[in-house]
């Protein structure tokens, strides 16, 4: 008999994602704008690379409807009026637990290398999902692999940037009806 052929199982992918941290555009002197998310092409994205579960987070609350564009992707939903890096990092953790073959953190900071080493040491594979004109350069050494959203997302014109110390709310069925416009 010669060798016999293992049987490999399906790789499993899960994804968290800080759309706030994404999508945010924080310019000088506390000047916010928030570019939009193509949904079509992230869809698209996370369907070539097999994603079988997920979370979005956002650092405020989403209405029913863009909640349920993101159910429909197959992604549950955690929106809160807090920042949601702990949230996004617990959750991260909870997929490593449940032993995922690989992890995607779509965000820019370097608030979540300490998570993406821990995820690492255990011997599974981090994606980090980013910008390149945003990304931490402490989250792209931290990460086994990295993937530019940047063809994901719409960014702002300049006159939608406001002087403000909030951004400006803008939510999915925004960005889904300015793409499909």
């Amino acid at each position: 008999m010669h060798g016999t052929l293992k049987h490999q199982s399906p790789s499993r992918v899960a994804c968290v994602i800080d759309l706030d941290n994404v999508l945010a555009r924080r310019g000088k002197f506390r000047q916010y704008a928030r570019a939009q998310l193509d949904i079509c092409k992230f869809k698209t994205a996370l369907k070539e690379r097999g994603i079988t579960k997920g979370v979005v987070f956002q650092n405020q609350s989403l209405s029913a409807f863009d909640i349920k564009i993101w159910n429909c992707l197959g992604l549950d939903v955690v929106s809160k009026r807090t920042n949601v890096d702990n949230a996004v990092k617990l959750q991260a953790v909870n997929f490593a637990l449940e032993g995922i073959d690989t992890l995607i953190i779509c965000a820019s900071d370097g608030g979540y290398c300490k998570v993406i080493k821990a995820i690492r040491d255990c011997g599974i594979l981090v994606e980090v999902w980013c910008l390149r004109e945003s990304v931490s350069t402490d989250l792209m050494f931290a990460a086994d692999r990295l993937s530019w959203m940047d063809d994901m997302v719409v960014e702002p014109a300049p006159a939608a940037v406001k002087a403000t110390s909030r951004p400006a709310k803008r939510n999915i069925a925004t960005a889904t009806r300015d793409i499909a416009a």
